[in-house]
């Protein structure tokens, strides 16, 4: 039996809602970047989705299409925040080191509470995952609270430290990936934006499946890419070396 997360949810955080002319169209954007994603939708179609008549809308209250997708982020991050950070600093009191299903409790579980139903319709967890796909291409910062995400990854990279460093530390960005890929797929599949026992079970799934992964074994043909790797950097930092050298006693026999 897979270990139950005794982590208790907190309420979201109270923030101040933007005028409705901007609302409408942070609303329209999260729900037509979630659909098609960055790159496949235009201001002209966030303006028409929103219900503006004026082709200039999204200009005058966000400035550009990196301003009203940093709005959407920031319309629904503060929440999130705030309870993730709740969760982080009632772990932080506690002597016992948390395992590792906790630790990805922890950060799954603020963004859980966005599956619960709205009356505009469920998106931000897909609209989290194309602008994971996509963020290259755009310059908005996504980021999750710094300290909150520290702390997990030194209680997850505590958990991994039998493993090469450059191996631990990729599977600990891969736990955000997945949670965020995982959800956004419960979200799609929510029958009529309600949450059922079925959503639940998913969710916790998709935790077990997780916790798994960062722990499972290393394949042996990844083991041999990483020898392979050592071995030709030894190769590159000693033939630097030697060149070092060589260069040393050129300038003295001169």
């Amino acid at each position: 039996m897979p270990e139950q997360c005794s982590i208790q949810r907190v309420a979201p955080a109270a923030h101040s809602l933007p005028n409705p002319a901007r609302l409408v169209l942070i609303l329209a954007a999260e729900k037509m970047v979630a659909i098609h994603g960055l790159s496949g939708v235009s201001l002209r179609q966030i303006n028409e989705a929103a219900g503006h008549k004026n082709s200039g809308a999204t200009h005058y209250h966000f400035g550009s299409r990196e301003g009203l997708i940093q709005a959407v982020l920031d319309y629904r991050i503060s929440a999130i925040a705030a309870r993730r950070d709740a969760i982080f600093e009632r772990l932080k009191q506690q002597s016992a080191r948390l395992d590792i299903r906790g630790v990805i409790c922890a950060l799954a579980h603020p963004l859980v509470e966005e599956l619960k139903p709205r009356p505009e319709g469920n998106y931000f967890l897909r609209f989290s995952e194309r602008i994971r796909r996509e963020r290259n291409e755009f310059q908005v910062d996504y980021t999750f609270p710094a300290a909150s995400w520290r702390f997990a990854q030194q209680e997850l990279l505590g958990h991994l430290a039998y493993l090469p460093p450059c191996l631990a530390a990729l599977r600990v960005q891969m736990v955000l990936d997945h949670i965020i890929s995982g959800l956004a797929g419960v979200e799609a599949r929510l029958v009529y934006g309600s949450w059922t026992p079925e959503t639940f079970i998913a969710v916790e799934t998709l935790i077990d499946f997780i916790t798994a992964g960062v722990t499972a074994p290393v394949a042996p043909e990844v083991t041999a890419s990483l020898a392979a790797q050592q071995a030709t950097l030894a190769v590159k930092t000693l033939s630097t070396r030697q060149k070092k050298t060589n260069g040393k006693h050129k300038c003295k026999s001169s």
